[in-house]
């Protein structure tokens, strides 16, 4: 089945208005905006686990 071009104009209109939401994202991302450091873990957080290594619910927010 044939797409037609309006059909085609419709889904390039949505795939921009996609770009531009998602590219902010994406971006930040590649900044290290995304809260975890490139290295993998903190050196700050204990490796030595145990439960009450990590943070807690209440402290992520």
């Amino acid at each position: 089945m044939p797409i037609s071009l309006q059909e085609a104009d419709e889904f390039e209109d949505k795939m921009k208005e996609l770009e531009s939401l998602c590219n902010p994202i994406i971006a930040k991302m590649y900044q290290g905006g995304a809260g975890a450091p490139p290295g993998g873990m903190d050196e700050d957080v204990p490796t030595t686990g145990g439960s009450g290594a990590g943070p807690k619910i209440e402290e992520v927010d």
